[in-house]
């Protein structure tokens, strides 16, 4: 068990339930503080969170399979007990200096997001901490004004302070349908 509420690796532990507890734990919390726990991790200079209502899991990265003619943001495919997702660098996606290796090593992790119409997998060098934000203090009305990378700027639901960082926090059903659509438009 991870971070402030955790997470499960499920490659140790196999009960779905038991994941689904922690994310109504979390809700029961959240009801009593105004408060919702996001998962936080860092991106070379830049730091992100998603909800960890969208995340479908985190398991430890394995080599993806490697897809021809595929985009250079597009790391492969994997096959996590049994689903096949998508494994994406979203460090290039959105244009940064190369932060996670192109092999796959001991300390990666998947962070497996899941939208409404799919699911892909983000490879990250460590595990992310989960912190607990006030969703009020999330900003979206001057995106424009910090955000000049357009990719990024499409990914981005809010940003906000939080310990003298600015934390961009992601919208994952944007991440999954921009990636989706230009995967098949390859």
């Amino acid at each position: 068990v991870l971070g402030i509420y955790g997470f499960i690796f499920f490659q140790e532990v196999h009960d779905l339930s038991t994941y689904q507890a922690m994310i109504e734990f979390e809700d029961e919390a959240s009801e009593i503080t105004n408060t919702e726990v996001f998962s936080y991790f860092e991106l070379g200079e830049n730091s992100f969170a998603i909800s960890i209502k969208q995340i479908k899991e985190i398991a430890k990265a394995e080599e993806p399979s490697f897809i021809p003619q595929s985009p250079d943001h597009f790391r492969g495919a994997i096959n996590l007990r049994g689903s096949v997702f998508s494994v994406i660098d979203l460090a290039r996606y959105f244009g940064f200096r190369k932060v996670v290796p192109d092999k796959t090593g001991d300390s990666n992790y998947l962070l497996v997001l899941d939208s409404q119409t799919s699911s892909v997998a983000i490879e990250l060098e460590s595990v992310p901490k989960n912190i607990e934000l006030d969703p009020e203090q999330i900003n979206s009305s001057n995106i424009n004004d910090i955000i000049s990378n357009r990719q990024m700027l499409r990914c981005v639901q809010g940003i906000l302070n939080f310990d003298g960082r600015v934390i961009s926090i992601l919208d994952v059903e944007e991440i999954c349908d921009s990636f989706n659509l230009m995967l098949n438009s390859n």
